[in-house]
């Protein structure tokens, strides 16, 4: 059935549209997608969180081949409407929500925990749903504006004019765009409070950060009353911000954000640049090419090294489809499930919803742990203490251990080793380790980490008592999904992370064969990140 209201055309918007000036970036330089060009287009941020690739502002973006393609087979859309963010619909909420994003950043990096580019997505989410209105049908922004004015409730009159709420409308937008666990929530639940984000699996600082950016943005642009939805207390109690807090905010932004100059840019729909569908689909043509390109002498002693890594590299990209596959009617079934839960007063339908709310989160996380494999995001290096890192890790593990009466044991460096590395994914890859290691083990037995120096490599060994592995479990041994334990007992997934995450720092993970000796597993890094921590904190 056709949508027939303002609220449900929006719903079904598939995606606000990239500039033609990024889809042009997308043909130039595909491996260098600067953050300045991201942070500017609102259609291209949403291109990418779609696809997983979650942009920073201490790396440029690298696009894939799938990535091109994509865009090119967008251009071919002809009816989904553009976003014109220069359209007198769309120039207040631009704005607001340009606002919001700008002091979303300011207090990202006034704050702990939230990271600045998240924090800048967040909020142009938080007005998603505004958005879409003023893609579909600018006639209707203009009719609640004449009505808001009037009305006792602003948020009934976007009912009366919609059909739908704007929270409607992005609960709609969250079940059917593919976006992170984290993103998800906050645009389908944004009037939630920090411990109900908390709850839900999402980041509670970030959810919090972002409702305050909101309430900063409406007062300094125009009310849209989304601010209107939440409780700024429990958000400025969660970052814990007073109001001097909040006015040292208000100065920065007057100080260093001029919305004038940063929304006073030509906006392009891409299908209308001729040739760019084909430049595009010629880049990733040369992207293919490259891929498969072999020299024509190949060493023999790193045969074996080369297939795995094909081997490998192909099964990442067939994960990056499925779960992309998968995800789009995960999120339809999840935010239907919700939308229902909302108003279900009926305790056994309840109950029922809520389990397909419990079991879509939980094929969620194996889809997010598939992409950590598959496609994982840009290391954000930071100078970290590898040993702090280590220990941390294995007190992840440590409820798992005594669970399995299995002993972690410490051995090595004992002081602090510096090193610049992206501290989130080096946890993840030395956790995996030490799960893998501790279910590996047997009962009573144990498991040792040992960070050494070696000449050219900092390496992290970890041991275990177990059986070890046969000839089967050593061929697969990094392969997603393959467990040389009984079906069910976890998912395979740690050390096919654990490995691509070492790749993305330059390093790896080895299995080293101990013969008679325990289980041993290494993971490798460079040298060099020691030198870079060094060079930074004598900067």
């Amino acid at each position: 059935m056709a949508p027939t209201g303002p609220g449900e055309r929006a719903i079904h918007l598939p995606w606000f549209w990239p500039d033609a000036a990024s889809f042009q970036a997308f043909a130039s330089h595909p491996d260098s997608i600067q953050w300045s060009l991201i942070r500017s287009d609102p259609g291209l941020l949403l291109f990418l969180f779609a696809r997983y690739l979650e942009p920073s502002d201490g790396a440029p973006t690298r696009l894939g081949e799938e990535e091109l393609r994509a865009a090119a087979a967008m251009l071919t859309d002809s009816t989904s409407p553009w976003t014109d963010w220069a359209a007198p619909s769309l120039i207040a909420i631009g704005r607001t929500a340009a606002a919001a994003a700008h002091f979303a950043e300011l207090l990202a990096r006034t704050v702990t925990g939230v990271d600045p580019a998240r924090a800048w997505t967040g909020a142009w989410l938080a007005y998603a749903g505004w958005i879409a209105i003023g893609t579909t049908d600018p006639q209707a922004v203009a009719d609640w504006q004449a009505l808001s004015t009037t009305a006792p409730d602003p948020l009934a009159a976007q009912s009366r004019c919609w059909g739908l709420t704007r929270a409607e409308i992005a609960w709609g937008l969250a079940a059917e765009w593919p976006l992170p666990d984290w993103a998800q929530f906050l645009l389908a639940r944004f009037d939630a409070s920090p411990s109900e984000a908390w709850q839900n699996g999402a980041d509670r600082r970030l959810h919090a950060l972002v409702q305050t950016a909101v309430v900063l943005a409406e007062q300094t642009e125009t009310r849209l009353y989304v601010a209107d939805e939440f409780d700024l207390s429990a958000a400025l109690a969660e970052l814990r911000l007073r109001t001097p807090d909040l006015d040292r905010i208000r100065e920065a932004y007057a100080d260093q954000v001029d919305l004038d100059n940063w929304l006073d840019r030509p906006w392009a729909d891409p299908r209308g640049v001729p040739g760019l569908a084909e430049r595009l689909t010629w880049a990733a043509d040369r992207m293919s090419d490259s891929a498969v390109e072999e020299p024509e002498t190949v060493r023999v002693d790193v045969y074996a090294e080369r297939v795995q890594a094909a081997k490998l590299a192909a099964v990442a990209e067939f994960a990056a489809g499925a779960s992309h596959e998968i995800n789009n009617p995960l999120a339809v079934i999840s935010g239907h499930s919700q939308y229902l839960l909302k108003s279900e007063t009926d305790p056994g339908r309840r109950e029922a919803l809520q389990s397909i709310v419990r079991q879509t989160r939980r094929i969620h996380a194996v889809l997010s742990e598939l992409m950590y494999f598959a496609r994982p995001p840009v290391p954000r290096p930071e100078v970290v203490d590898l040993i702090r890192l280590a220990r941390e890790a294995a007190a992840n593990v440590a409820p798992l251990a005594a669970e399995r009466n299995v002993e972690v044991e410490w051995s090595g460096l004992p002081g602090p080793v510096w090193i610049k590395a992206d501290p989130k994914q080096l946890s993840i890859a030395i956790s995996a380790l030490i799960r893998n290691a501790v279910e590996a083990a047997l009962p009573g037995g144990w498991v040792r980490l040992s960070p050494a120096f070696r000449a050219d490599r900092l390496e992290v060994v970890v041991e275990d008592n177990g059986p070890g592995l046969d000839d089967r479990s050593r061929d697969h041994l990094f392969d997603p999904f393959y467990s040389g334990r009984t079906a069910g007992r976890g998912r395979g997934l740690g050390l096919s992370a654990a490995w691509r995450l070492a790749k993305e720092h330059g390093g790896e993970v080895r299995h080293v064969p101990a013969p008679g000796g325990p289980t041993r597993f290494v993971l490798d890094l460079p040298a060099a990140i020691v030198a870079a921590a060094a060079q930074r904190m004598s900067a």
